[in-house]
This record gives C-alpha cells, structure tokens and sequence, in this order.
C-alpha cells in the first residue's frame, strides 16, 4: 500500500528541484496530476482546468512567467501553457484580456513567442507591425468580401461603402508614417 503525499510534503519536494521544473514535468516527478502542481505552485487560484474562471484568470496566471526585457528569449505559447497549467487557447485568451485591459501594457509578441519590453524602439516596431497587418486585413476584407457582397447594391451604396473604407485605411496609414510618435522607428 501506498502512502498519499500531503500537499506540504509535495510542495517542499517541488520546492528542492532546480531548476523548477515545467508543469508536465513536475507532475511526471512527483507521481501526481498537473492539477495538483497547479494547486501546489499557485494555491491562491483554482486551476483554470476546473475553474468557472475566465480570461481575467487565465491572463493572471500567464503574467507572471512572461520574461522582461532584451536580455532574455521570449516564451512561446505552448510551454507559457505547460508553465501555468492551461491549454494554448487559454493562454492566447489570456493575453488577449490582457492586451484589451491594459493597452499601454509593453507586451510584444511574435513568431518565437510572448516578451514584456523595456525598449521602447522595440515597442514601437511591434505597434507599427501590428498596425501594418490591420492595414492589411481591411483592405482584404473590402476587396475579397465586401465588395463581392455589394454587386448587387445601389451604386451609391458602393461608392459609399468603398470611400469610407478608404478613408479608414488612409487614416490608419497616416497614424503609421506620424512623426508626432517620438519612439516611431525611422
């Protein structure tokens, strides 16, 4: 028979391996579900996993293992999942709360992954990469759904829809060449 592991035994074993360990793998040496590392790591929350939480939760559990600064790699959604113990769409969601209610937040994301910025050339380069694919995403949407929708409209109808469309993209294109932005790349 054996014996079950209190939670302050577990939590002194996972506090004696360095480095700390992934959540997966916390689990696969200690002998117990990721739920339990999750409980034992953060016992301030719920596991999201069984929680009625939400994004506000999920972004709250992720921030904390986004690196900051140059000096180090960004994080990658998966093993930002394995850390805080949820799943990748959970952590996307996260952030995502995280970006919509902190705007001003210098968190950049790319290709290899989730980093906070203490640049702010850096910063801007993201903004104005971000801003290039919105630029890019209104203009596919006119071209390859509204205006395929609006065939059959008044003419009015279309030269109104697509003049205001283009007046959006204009504006969306001065803020990106503004030179009012002092950490705009040049």
């Amino acid at each position: 028979m054996t014996k079950r592991l209190d939670h302050d035994e577990l939590r002194e074993r996972l506090a004696r391996i360095d480095p700390p360990p992934s959540l997966r793998e916390a689990a696969r040496i200690l002998g117990v579900s990721r739920t339990t590392i999750a409980r034992l790591r953060r016992p301030d929350r719920v596991p999201v996993g069984r929680a009625p939480g939400g994004p506000a939760v999920w972004g709250d559990l992720v921030v904390g293992f986004i690196p900051v600064g140059p000096a180090h790699a960004p994080v990658g959604r998966q093993t930002l999942a394995s850390l805080a113990g949820l799943s990748a769409t959970q952590v996307q969601d996260g952030i995502a709360w995280l970006r919509d209610h902190y705007p001003g937040l210098p968190l950049l994301s790319g290709a290899s992954g989730y980093l906070f910025s203490t640049e702010p050339q850096a910063v801007a380069r993201y903004r104005d990469r971000q801003l290039g694919a919105v630029l890019t995403t209104i203009s596919r949407l006119q071209t390859g759904t509204i205006a395929p929708l609006l065939v059959n409209a008044p003419p009015w109808l279309r030269e109104a829809q697509a003049r205001n469309t283009q007046r959006l993209i204009e504006d969306l294109e001065m803020l990106r060449r503004s030179p009012l932005d002092p950490t705009r790349p040049t």
